[in-house]
Parts: structure tokens; sequence; C-alpha cells
């Protein structure tokens, strides 16, 4: 009744314009100290979200606001309202990997690194592309596991990966884990 899409919050970011968005299981919302403004997926808009559960909110070093949901990864776009949205297709291995997103976070070089269910993308804003990463039991510098709960980025730029099976650090150098 205060204008919230749903009283389960998921999760909470204020970004840089003084925005307090809250993600819940039924959209995201937008606070300005006054009143709510709600986003929730659309199927016949492919500018609205992907899906209306929430998971996580990201703002990155130039302001843009990074939307994970339970299927798919959304970009927002301040000027219009709307998201660039990016889901799982088994076909292109430039995708991303899984559409439940579990974590976000920005790497040094502006990287975006994606946690999901099965699998860790590093989005490449430039080319609108991921490059995947997934535990490969055989090729022991892989992940450790292929689900990815959390992605850290500490001050020195190293890339730390939360999985199923413990923790990683990205050698950017070898490509390895």
């Amino acid at each position: 009744q205060d204008g919230l899409s749903d009283n389960t919050i998921t999760s909470i970011r204020r970004d840089s314009r003084g925005f307090m968005w809250f993600g819940t299981r039924i959209g995201l919302n937008r606070f300005d100290g006054y009143s709510h403004v709600c986003f929730k997926h659309d199927p016949n808009d492919s500018t609205s979200l992907s899906d209306n559960l929430i998971r996580t909110i990201v703002e990155d070093s130039r302001g843009e606001l990074w939307i994970g949901t339970n299927a798919g990864f959304n970009r927002y776009d301040a000027d219009h309202d709307t998201f660039e949205s990016h889901t799982h297709d088994p076909l292109n291995p430039r995708g991303l990997p899984h559409n439940t997103i579990q974590s976000i976070a920005e790497g040094a070089d502006g990287t975006i690194w994606v946690g999901t269910m099965n699998g860790l993308g590093a989005f490449d804003r430039a080319a609108r592309t991921f490059k995947n990463h997934f535990h490969d039991p055989s090729n022991p510098p892989t992940l450790n596991h292929s689900n990815v709960g959390s992605v850290y980025v500490d001050r020195r730029g190293a890339v730390w990966i939360g999985t199923n099976a413990g923790f990683n650090r990205y050698d950017a150098d070898h490509d390895t884990f």
C-alpha cells in the first residue's frame, strides 16, 4: 500500500543520482524519496526487464545499473527508462551462460562479471558478448564449480569468485583460475 510492488525485498541499491532501488519478487522499484516507480517484465516489450524476480542490483563506475534476475541479465537505460536484456541461448557460445543471475561485479578494466547458477560470464560492453567460464574436471585451472554464487573485485583489481565448492581467483594473464 506504500507503493512497493512486493514486500519481500531481495536487493537494495542507492545509485549515484540519489535514487533508491529495491528488487522484489514482483519487479524492480525506484524510489525518489516521495514516490515509487515499478518496472516489470512485459512479454510484449523487448525493452522491459527479463523477469520480475530481481536477485541483484549493481551500479558500475560509469553510473550504469545492472540488474540480475531469475531469467536474465539487464542494463538499465536511464535516458529512456528501458532495459537492454540478455538471456541464455544454448546455441550462442558468446551469450549469457545461464539465466539465473546470482551476482554481478565490475572489473578494474570495465568488464562486467556475471555469476550464474551454471557458469561465470565476463561481459564485453563493446561487443555485447560474454566470455564464459565453467568447471571442467579434466582441466584443473578452471573454476572449481560452475554454480557461481558471488563475485568480488578487490582494490588491486583481482577477481574473486565464490562457488558451491569454495573460492577461486581469476588469473587474467593466463585466463585461468
